[in-house]
Order: C-alpha cells, then structure tokens, then sequence
C-alpha cells in the first residue's frame, strides 16, 4: 500500500494538466513566429549571395573570353541596319552573349552542339531555333545562368526567343521587339536565364542622339573591347538581373529569357517597375548588377534615373552618384 501511493505521488508531481501544456504550446507558436522570419531572410540572404556569385562567374567567363578573342562577345546576331525582326525572321542567328560564354562556364559540351555561326560578321540564314541541334542544346538548364530567388521556368504570355533592337524611324520611336513562343509544348523545354548584357540606354541603334551617347558594352553584333570602356570599367554594368516581367493587373510572371536568344536589356524604361523591358530581381528592394571590373554591386530600384543611364553607358563621360551602387 505505501509503495503504491508513493508511486502515485511521484507521477502526479511531474505530469502536465492541461492548462500547462497549452501555455508551452502558445510559447512555442510565438518563438516560432518571432523566428520565422529572421529564418525566411537568412534564406533570402544565401540565395542573394548565390546569385552574386552567378554573375562574378559571368564577369569572369565574359573577361576570359575576352582574353582569348580580344574583344568581348556580341550582345546578339541580330539584323543590321537595324530593322524589326519581322522583317527578317529567317535571315540571322538571334543567338545572345550568354551562348559564347558557354565553354568558360564549364559547359563546353552543350557549346559543341550550338551549329549556327557566332561570328558577328558572319549573317546566316538560320535562327537558332530552326537548327536541330542548336535547338537542342538550348534545352539545357544551365544552374549558373539562373538567380535561385527567381523560379525563371514560370512564365505566362511567353518563352522569349530573342531580343531585338531598332528605331521605328517613320515614328520617331525605340523599340524593344520581343520575339517569343506561346508557353507551351516544345518551348517550355528551353533552359532560361535571368541574367543579361547591359546594352546601356538603347544599344548600338542608330539616329538616336541619346541612344548613342549612353550605348552599353552589349549591343547587336557589337565587337567591343575593354579599352573601349572610357568610362572606366568599374563605373559600368555589364551585366544584370532579369524577372521576365510581371503583369500590373494578376502580379504573375509574364516571359521567361532563354539564354540562347535573350542577349541583352535596355536602361530606356522605369527601372522602379518589373516590367519585361526593364532589369529587376526578385531580391527584396534591390538588384544586382555585375560591372565591367567584374565586381558585383547592389543598385536600388529606386536609384536616381539619370545615374542609373550614366552607369549603363560605356562612354557617355559621366559619372554617377557615390551612392548609386554599393
């Protein structure tokens, strides 16, 4: 009798009533509340980091390319005189500056499979996407090319297949010419990027006093060279962050940039937007850019206009605010 109700006793002095047990559960719904997001901006922090390191590999594949050829690589095979891509859907190559920095990214074998010309001199009758197999190295997803806090693989007006630039002269107007497959079928199996080449405010398009003075190092067919950067090579981007666009009225993303095609994005347009003719990121309040230098700097979206066009031209002779990038 006495050894049972001492056991009794033992028991009763260490269970939980209820009450208790609710009020550790309530303690630890708040500890995980208060951790949850120091935890979400942690992972946001790796990821950011990630996708710093994604572009320092591109400055350096684009200064190793360059080491090689002795010019960097052409923004994209587009036409020239500059014309709209309707004009001449089967008569250039599309192909963009990421496809030629494949071999100094370790992709050396999806660069053999590319079978169109990537001589900037040399015009062909043959968009990427209608040779075999450089269609079928374009289904590559390549981890380097994408920002881990961007999923650039969703998408719902288009796959982009490339960018092209040119003045609508009997307009007086720049355009932004985006040719891309619906998203379906064949085109959802594309590999994406979410990097691209700075061609400053519009590129190397002519009869365009602005466009010519704050023209990036990505432009089309361009064959630039680092001493052409007078600016100073760590005054301007060469290359940057890209969503593909998100829609004003459903907040979903609208393109999604193969990096055979996408070659390069403009400063022309509201750098505070997502639109799709814009660089963003996914990266609360801010954007990574990769400059000539190769370093990797962070540029708010609410960075004063002109020094972001300042920054983006090669050889505008301006200078930008101390504050624009850090």
């Amino acid at each position: 009798m006495t050894s049972r109700r001492s056991r009794r006793a033992i028991l009763s002095r260490y269970a939980f009533t209820l009450v208790e047990l609710l009020v550790v559960i309530a303690i630890i719904g708040v500890l995980v509340a208060l951790l949850l997001p120091a935890v979400q901006s942690a992972r946001e922090s790796a990821r950011r980091l990630a996708c710093s390191n994604n572009l320092k590999q591109l400055g350096l594949a684009a200064h190793t390319f360059h080491d090689v050829y002795g010019r960097l690589p052409p923004g994209y095979l587009g036409p020239i005189p500059h014309d709209k891509w309707s004009n001449h859907q089967s008569d250039n190559q599309y192909v963009g500056v990421l496809a030629q920095l494949l071999p100094y990214v370790e992709q050396q074998n999806v660069y053999n499979l590319i079978n169109v010309s990537l001589d900037p001199k040399d015009v062909q009758p043959k968009p990427w996407w209608n040779d075999n197999s450089t269609a079928t190295g374009a289904k590559t997803k390549i981890k380097t090319f994408l920002c881990p806090s961007t999923d650039a693989y969703v998408q719902y007006d288009g796959v982009v297949a490339t960018v092209n630039l040119y003045k609508d002269v009997s307009k007086n107007q720049l355009i932004f010419d985006l040719v891309y497959f619906t998203p379906s079928g064949s085109a959802l199996t594309f590999g994406r990027t979410n990097y691209l080449g700075c061609a400053g405010y519009f590129g190397n398009v002519p009869n365009s006093t602005t466009s010519d003075a704050y023209n990036g190092i990505f432009s089309n067919r361009s064959v630039y060279r680092f001493a052409d950067i007078s600016d100073g090579s760590s005054n301007v981007f060469m290359f940057g962050e890209t969503t593909g666009g998100k829609s004003a009225a459903t907040g979903k993303r609208q393109y999604g940039h193969t990096w055979m095609g996408s070659g390069v994005m403009v400063t022309a347009w509201d750098f505070s937007t997502k639109e799709v003719s814009a660089f963003s990121s996914e990266h609360p309040n801010v954007v990574q850019f990769c400059m000539a230098d190769g370093a990797v700097r962070m540029v708010s979206p609410n960075v004063d206009r002109d020094s972001f066009i300042f920054i983006s031209g090669k050889h505008d002779g301006r200078q930008p605010s101390a504050d624009a990038v850090h």
